[in-house]
């Protein structure tokens, strides 16, 4: 298990990275051991959001997007810029598509354009509603508060669908199950 990091130097120079240490406590101990002050760490979650669709045709898949989301909020609250947070998870991130993606939008920020601008790039991968919100959030200057309500409810858009498509399982085994029944009656049993 892999764990992404960010941490200070005792001069304030901000440092960040992935350490493959067993768990969270012994990647603290050898952070602190190199005499780093640690700021957050969190358990490396973009290698799980391969779906279909973003190994295919390069669609951020829902999971990328609020993990992607979730670790810029703490990445902003931990005091990184936010072309700084956007090149750590240019460097993080396992697919190519995202690896490219993160590298478009941080040039573009980095040449002094807006966030939203540089996400209103990707329309297939950030909604309408999203882009939106971190236009809001730039001018209103809560971009990383907001940026984690976002996490926080896609989150909770993500467990609504896994229960819905959980709940509809069982309903269309048995509409499947009919189905067969009727064709085979209707194929053997009354012939």
């Amino acid at each position: 298990m892999s764990f992404n990091y960010v941490a200070t130097t005792k001069e304030g120079l901000m440092e960040h990275g992935v350490s493959d240490i067993g768990s969270r406590d012994a990647v603290k101990q050898d952070l602190s051991a190199r005499g780093l002050i640690v700021i957050s760490i969190e358990r490396s979650a973009l290698k799980t959001g391969k779906t279909f669709s973003s190994l295919f045709f390069g669609v951020l898949s829902h999971v990328d997007k609020m993990l992607l989301t979730k670790r810029l909020s703490v990445m902003l609250k931990a005091g990184l810029t936010l072309s700084d947070a956007l090149h750590v998870l240019e460097q993080q991130a396992v697919s190519r598509s995202i690896k490219r993606m993160m590298r478009q939008i941080a040039r573009h920020v980095d040449g002094g354009g807006k966030f939203s601008d540089a996400l209103a790039g990707f329309p297939k991968d950030f909604s309408p509603f999203y882009i939106n919100i971190v236009r809001a959030s730039e001018v209103s200057g809560e971009l990383e508060d907001n940026l984690n309500r976002l996490a926080d409810q896609m989150a909770k858009d993500h467990e609504l669908r896994k229960r819905i498509e959980s709940a509809m399982f069982y309903p269309i085994i048995v509409v499947v199950a009919a189905a067969g029944l009727a064709f085979f009656f209707a194929a053997f049993v009354i012939p």
